[in-house]
């Protein structure tokens, strides 16, 4: 997150870089739609509460998770056909982890890729192929096997 940029900024600045600063494929209901989806499937409901104003404040504003979960919604708004997350669940709380793992299941299911980094070995997050979700290998431990061999479904990782 971009400190001297407002949140809104910050969101759409992702897109901005792709399109050389032309907006004029977006239209501004429709992203500012699409953000508060979003955050809602994220789990910022409170914020969005605050109303528009929310957006024209400055990321330093917020805590650690929230700006986490703002980097992840600018990660996805461009609807990307790979995203990595970078410790998508580091530094928020039980709820949100579980929305921010439901987001990313679901855009999994979308056919995105999705690739998770955990700094923490002890992380136990989930790896995907061919649809569903396969064990997770540590960091100690790089295993190589065919999808088919160990497969678990969506809910039960969950």
């Amino acid at each position: 997150m971009i400190d001297s940029f407002s949140i809104l900024e910050n969101l759409i600045f992702p897109i901005l870089s792709r399109n050389n600063g032309n907006l004029s494929n977006y239209s501004t209901k429709g992203l500012k739609e699409k953000i508060t989806n979003l955050m809602e499937e994220i789990g910022f409901d409170d914020l969005l509460k605050k109303g528009m104003g929310f957006f024209d404040r400055s990321p330093a504003t917020l805590s650690g998770g929230q700006r986490q979960r703002l980097s992840l919604i600018r990660g996805i708004l461009h609807d990307p056909e790979v995203l990595i997350a970078d410790e998508p669940i580091a530094s928020v709380d039980e709820k949100a982890a579980s929305n921010i793992i439901h987001v990313l299941k679901m855009l999994i299911r979308q056919g995105k890729t999705v690739i998770l980094v955990a700094h923490n070995k002890d992380h136990h997050l989930f790896n995907e192929c061919d649809g569903e979700f396969i064990e997770v290998v540590n960091s100690n431990q790089i295993k190589f096997k065919p999808c088919r061999t160990n497969k678990r479904s969506v809910d039960e990782v969950s």
